[in-house]
């Protein structure tokens, strides 16, 4: 009996004290958190969320589940690679056709309508906020450029998707249909076209290298004409973006003298770059960080470099090990073996092998040829902070 009257009498309390509480007690202001109703007030907090919006470009090479070494399974130039038959179940389907709704890594519509959405909401607030409205009109034009990049790559991907211009809260969140393709590349185009004339044609290597231009922009909408057919709209387009042969064009970008310079870690923002992604140099490109949007860093660079490499004489290069994806095909191999991108290009490790010079272990699907554009140098190794 004593045990149950104390229980009451806990409850008694308990509600009492409900009743003393006013409303102000319960009201809590967020504190590190984003609220997106107090955000977005100045340039300064717009300019911050318009880096988010461009931090899922990093999905072209960044994580194991990244654009370039998917497509490239799904390419007749390379094999998917890797470990065996299930590493990366994703890349493997790719590889060999037979992908499906069920088994397609999530982060490939997942990432990319985080980039929309941020788009959207960084739209949807810039009107109100205080700035100048030369630099307003400058974030509205990158992140409409950002929304095109990320509805490209998602109707390329899925076809069908759907069609978001708003931020979505939680009454709307499941009214979003699918759309038709030529309703994606529609807004896409209107998207672009209504930013390249707001873009600025240069930008200032120091203190902006990575942000969208003119030049960056037009090269995209050639790429989504070509990809729609239109032949003589990409004709147009990209004649404003390549300029005379030769020459550097109207926002003074040209071709490097060496097309092996392109890859060069240090070289990176040189003349030939329209558009480049940014990347952490403290990457996490390990299992615990894939996925989620906390995959900062190349890891494309580790995933295509020979398993259990050492360098044994002077004619081989000193690479760190890498996982053998996007492993090159004998097709490919002949094909380029006369074209003066070759070396750049494919690193045959097979016969550094055989010459005594280097050795590996040979992973799934090994022809002995690497991505060597893509391989890092030792001496490209980070050594500070980061997973890898």
């Amino acid at each position: 009996m004593k045990s149950i009257k104390l229980k009451y009498i806990y409850v008694a309390l308990a509600f009492a004290a409900l009743g003393a509480c006013s409303e102000d007690f319960v009201t809590i202001d967020p504190k590190g958190q984003f609220d997106t109703d107090t955000y977005f007030s100045n340039e300064s907090e717009c300019y911050v969320a318009l880096v988010g919006v461009y931090d899922p470009m990093r999905k072209n090479t960044g994580g194991f589940e990244n654009m370039v070494a998917m497509l490239n399974a799904g390419s007749d130039d390379f094999y998917a690679g890797g470990g065996g038959p299930t590493d990366g179940t994703g890349i493997q389907n790719f590889s060999t056709h037979s992908l499906t709704s069920i088994i397609i890594p999530g982060s490939f519509w997942s990432d990319h309508y985080q980039g929309v959405s941020r788009a959207n909401l960084l739209l949807n607030k810039l009107p109100a906020a205080s700035m100048d409205n030369n630099k307003r009109a400058r974030f509205v034009a990158e992140a409409k450029t950002l929304r095109a990049l990320y509805y490209f790559n998602l109707v390329r991907l899925f076809k069908n998707i759907p069609l978001i211009l708003e931020p979505l809260n939680t009454s709307t969140i499941y009214s979003p249909e699918q759309a038709k393709p030529e309703e994606i590349y529609a807004q896409i185009e209107k998207d672009l076209l209504e930013a390249i004339p707001v873009l600025p044609n240069t930008v200032v290597a120091s203190t902006e290298a990575g942000r969208f231009n003119k030049g960056a922009a037009q090269a995209l909408l050639g790429k989504v004409y070509l990809f729609e057919g239109k032949k003589a709209d990409v004709a147009a387009v990209l004649a404003q973006v390549n300029g005379t042969p030769g020459q550097a064009n109207q926002y003074g970008n040209k071709l490097l003298a060496k097309f092996s310079d392109l890859w060069v870690v240090a070289n990176k923002f040189n003349t030939e770059s329209l558009i480049e992604v940014s990347h952490s140099s403290a990457g996490n490109s390990n299992w615990d960080f894939w996925g989620s949007g906390r995959d900062e860093g190349n890891s494309l660079n580790v995933m295509v470099g020979p398993r259990g490499y050492s360098k044994k004489g002077s004619n081989a290069p000193d690479l760190p090990s890498g996982w053998s994806f996007s492993v090159p095909t004998q097709k490919l191999y002949d094909f380029m073996k006369n074209d003066p991108r070759f070396v750049a290009t494919i690193l045959d490790v097979k016969a550094l092998k055989a010459a005594g010079e280097a050795d590996y272990i040979g992973g799934y699907q090994d022809t002995g040829y690497f991505l060597n554009k893509f391989l890092p140098r030792t001496g490209d190794v980070r050594t500070g902070g980061g997973a890898r």
